[in-house]
């Protein structure tokens, strides 16, 4: 086949004799393999690891039978979180194969392999691979991950490539996930009514200011904005959403988007995206029930909405045999939420439609929308930076807007159907002290039951080292009089391990059946009430309890202190009075 000579970025190349010869000595490596860092327009190149630009003529294509350098194929700082402490390091590997072989394991949904695919294809030098691996699945990694590559990661990647040349047109990484809500939900549209399937096609044959012209009307009308104003790119976008998004993956499709926004590092990754596999375990454990209402006061992209609605379908045999009127019930009314954020709130709406809810999620302010409605069930992630517009309303009992956030919550459940709630808090929450904290703790313990506290292990929140909770509670007064701690924050667990559920078994076999293991402890009550209502997660059990430094202990320390004192003055006064 013959040789693609229009390098690109992160083309794996070599230099020719002279000029590796000439930098070897530079180099902290032995082997002539090297990664495009940036190609110029006066034909230079721009190579990883080294300093200086070299001339596009002094690079040649690698061949794919080669030797390959370590350097390029394992990057120690990211392979610390995936590679455990007895697995092989593949540094080791010299053989230009390796490459090849692993793209032997990565497998397409009809059993095919990738190696198989790229052999078919006659290819000469490692570029030529990854053009065509870009080209089919959006990706050139060839340290692929995945064991098997389902159609839905293929376009999908294709949907998330559009967001750089989005940011090159000036739309921000914070606005492209609203921007592809909404040209997304105009192509949802045209599933299910016949105008929209129209309109959809004029965009598609439109160019230049017409398109441009033609996509603000179509936006306008479903009362949003749009900040594309590049007609050639809006000609890419809706080409790739045309191929990509059908009826039966938009859903699939938009899923994977959410999930990849939450890894993003330049702004894409904000609040208002709880981690798929949290929305999962906070529904698995809270079980919800046919018929129940359920309500998220921060609703965000309505992530554990989504959550909930297919956790009933996939848990419910009686699902399919509902009337007309429970499903009605359960598509329209079943789940409500609400969420400040003007974009936040339009991603959530057309989250939910895309899964075929037609749920009331209301853009608002909940602190400034109280009435205390009596849910059956709210499963939330209270904001920790709280810029609300609450006043008229809200109780005013705090300052710091989340821990009023946290009160709304509780007083919003059912207390005749005992309302259940699971929420997810920094755990710094617990140990605070202050008035606010100690209030609401107090309140939140003393008037509600069912108490598991379980701490969430380190890296489940990408891009952040903050030290999360998830807890559990029921609506009525405590009988026991204790809280379950389970601890997984000492956990080291692999990337892959903290996108499945089922890491979480040892929680919900603990909480559901009461089967305890090392990770769980109880704390009363009583040392509640002692400890200022604070939590040191240091301890293992009750009585291991009074050791720990909380305001109990020290007052004990300090009674010790004065009944020591005490007694050596009575003894000094005793023997200078004779």
């Amino acid at each position: 086949m013959k040789c693609m000579v229009d390098y690109q970025r992160n083309d794996i190349v070599k230099l020719n004799e002279s000029k590796f010869k000439e930098l070897e000595g530079q180099l902290w490596f032995s082997d002539n393999a090297f990664v495009i860092a940036e190609v110029g327009k006066g034909g230079t190149v721009s190579l990883n690891e080294l300093d200086e630009t070299v001339s596009a003529s002094e690079i040649l294509p690698m061949p794919v039978s080669k030797k390959h350098a370590g350097n390029i194929y394992y990057d120690p700082i990211i392979a610390a979180s995936i590679i455990g402490p007895n697995d092989e390091i593949p540094v080791h590997s010299t053989d230009y194969s390796y490459f090849m072989d692993h793209l032997g394991r990565v497998t397409e949904e009809d059993g095919t392999t990738l190696r198989a695919l790229v052999e078919g294809q006659k290819f000469k030098y490692v570029h030529e691979v990854q053009h065509w691996l870009r080209e089919r699945y959006g990706t050139d990694d060839l340290k692929v991950h995945h064991k098997i590559i389902t159609m839905a990661e293929v376009q999908y990647r294709s949907l998330w490539n559009l967001r750089e040349s989005l940011l090159e047109a000036g739309v921000s990484s914070y606005q492209f996930l609203y921007e592809m809500a909404n040209m997304l939900y105009l192509r949802w549209m045209t599933f299910y009514d016949e105008k929209e399937a129209d309109r959809w096609k004029k965009l598609e044959q439109a160019s230049g200011e017409d398109l441009l012209h033609f996509y603000q009307e179509a936006i306008r009308q479903t009362k949003q904005q749009t900040r594309i104003y590049s007609a050639s790119v809006l000609v890419e976008a809706i080409k790739v959403v045309s191929k990509c998004a059908k009826q039966e993956n938009i859903a699939e499709l938009f899923d994977l988007m959410l999930q990849e926004n939450s890894k993003a590092k330049d702004g894409g990754a904000i609040q208002n995206a709880t981690p798929k596999v949290l929305a999962q375990l906070l529904v698995k454990v809270m079980q919800p029930k046919l018929g129940e209402h359920w309500h998220d006061p921060a609703a965000g992209f309505s992530g554990f909405l989504v959550e909930i609605d297919k956790y009933l379908r996939e848990n419910n045999q009686q699902y399919q045999t509902l009337t007309e009127e429970e499903r009605k019930f359960q598509i329209t009314e079943a789940l409500s939420g609400m969420e400040f954020q003007r974009e936040a709130a339009r991603i959530g709406f057309c989250n939910t439609r895309f899964h075929g809810l037609w749920c009331n999620v209301k853009h608002g302010d909940s602190l400034e929308a109280v009435d205390y409605q009596q849910y059956d069930g709210i499963i939330c992630e209270p904001p920790i930076q709280m810029f609300s517009l609450a006043g008229k309303q809200s109780s005013g009992t705090y300052k710091n807007k989340q821990l009023e956030f946290v009160e709304l919550i509780l007083k919003s459940l059912s207390y005749q159907f005992e309302g259940r709630a699971a929420m997810l808090l920094p755990e710094s929450f617990f140990y605070k002290s202050g008035w606010e904290y100690r209030h609401i703790r107090k309140f939140l313990f003393e008037e509600y039951s069912n108490h598991a506290i379980l701490r969430l292990p380190k890296g489940i929140y990408p891009n952040t080292n903050i030290s999360m909770c998830a807890i559990f509670l029921r609506c009525r007064p405590s009988e026991d009089g204790k809280v379950l701690i389970y601890d997984m924050q000492s956990e080291k667990l692999k990337p892959e391990q903290l996108q499945d559920v089922s890491v979480f078994n040892g929680f919900i076999k603990a909480y559901r059946d009461g089967v305890f293991g090392k990770k769980t402890y109880f704390l009363s009550l009583n040392q509640f009430r002692n400890d200022d209502y604070q939590i040191n997660f240091g301890a293992d059990n009750d009585s291991e309890k009074p050791q720990m430094e909380t305001p109990s202990y020290y007052l004990l320390e300090a009674n010790k202190i004065v009944r020591e004192i005490r007694s050596l003055l009575s003894k000094m006064e005793k023997e200078i009075n004779g």
